[in-house]
């Protein structure tokens, strides 16, 4: 998993040709946002990739896109809970498959995964 348009993102076990999905990006993206983003949702996250994110979308121009993704609950898997700035971010750090399957037994909005490889 990597960033569409960040080939230095993620060149783990030698992989060098990051970047390579950024030309259908568009194209799928519009397709992903009326499907499986325009419902309500929270998000679940490895903290790598949520720095990533949190890098991004607090300062991302305003759209309904970035207000949902600024918006949702974010439960980030980290040691470092303090240092979570984005805005409804929730630290998991202990029993990580149990958490999480508390909060599939809850009734709320579906969970979305983003990256976090490691996590899945």
């Amino acid at each position: 998993m990597q960033s569409p348009s960040m080939p230095e993102e993620g060149p783990s076990e030698g992989f060098e040709n990051g970047g390579w999905a950024a030309p259908y990006w568009d194209g799928v993206m519009d397709q992903v946002e009326r499907h499986a983003m325009s419902e309500p949702y929270d998000m679940v996250f490895g903290r790598k990739t949520y720095d990533i994110f949190a890098s991004h979308w607090p300062n991302a121009p305003k759209s309904a896109h970035s207000d949902r993704m600024n918006g949702a609950r974010k439960y980030v898997m980290t040691s470092q809970p303090d240092s979570l700035r984005w805005e409804n971010s929730l630290a998991i750090n202990n029993e990580v498959a149990e958490e999480i399957s508390g909060l599939k037994a809850q009734d709320g909005p579906l969970l979305q995964v983003h990256g976090s490889a490691q996590l899945i």
